[in-house]
Formats: C-alpha cells, structure tokens, sequence
C-alpha cells in the first residue's frame, strides 16, 4: 500500500500539509494542488499512477464535487474522498467517500486504505 499516489487537493496550503504529512507518516507517497484545474493537469501528468484523490469540498473556480465528477469522466478508476467542514449531501455524492472536519488522523488513513483497497479489489481479474 505504500506505494500508492495520492493527490491532495485544497485551496489553503496549512491543510494540504497537513494532510500531506499524516499519509506521509502513514507510508503513502503524496502530491498536492492548490485547487481542481492543478488536480486535472497532475492527474493527466502522471498517465494512471494517482491511486486517489482527496479534495476539499469548498475551493475557489471548481469545487470538490465538480472535480469528483471530472475526475470520474477522465479517470474513471480513481476514486475521490472529498473531506469538508460544511454538509455536502447529494452534491457530493459522485464521490467515493465524505469526510466532516474536523476528523483524526486515524479516521483519515483508515478511509484511504479502505478505499485504496476497493479500487485494488476492482483492478484484480
């Protein structure tokens, strides 16, 4: 598992580093983009290597659900957790996973691998 890319994608760089750092810690190799036209150009850039993608809900230009929904066009096997101190009910529910900020550590590497392992499981024959 922890060879497994992920992109985080927020707006406010505290909370990209901070994200950034605990899977880090946790053994996952991670990139970050500052908001959803960045995520699109690095998910292009790196040709299917990005096992996922967590965004922020509220971002300035494109929020998470419109990158959650472009991502899933594009990058069809990627899956997207989009994490949010505000509710994001039917909006958000192209997304593979929700997160309400606050949230521990644990509570954040426990959804990653979770869903690194469905999209391992849906890659398997």
């Amino acid at each position: 598992m922890s060879e497994t890319l992920i992109l985080v994608v927020d707006d406010e760089p505290d909370v990209r580093l901070q994200l950034s750092e605990i899977l880090t810690w946790h053994g996952f190799h991670v990139i970050e983009a500052g908001g959803g036209t960045r995520a699109l150009t690095l998910l292009q850039a790196f040709n299917g290597t990005i096992g996922l993608v967590i965004s922020d809900y509220r971002m300035p230009g494109m929020d998470g659900a419109a990158l959650a929904r472009q991502v899933k066009e594009q990058f069809p096997d990627v899956p997207v957790l989009i994490v949010s101190g505000e509710a994001c009910a039917s909006d958000c529910a192209v997304a593979d996973g929700f997160l309400a900020k606050p949230f521990a550590p644990d509570v954040l590497v426990d959804a990653v691998r979770r869903l690194v392992r469905l999209k391992g499981a849906a890659g398997s024959p």
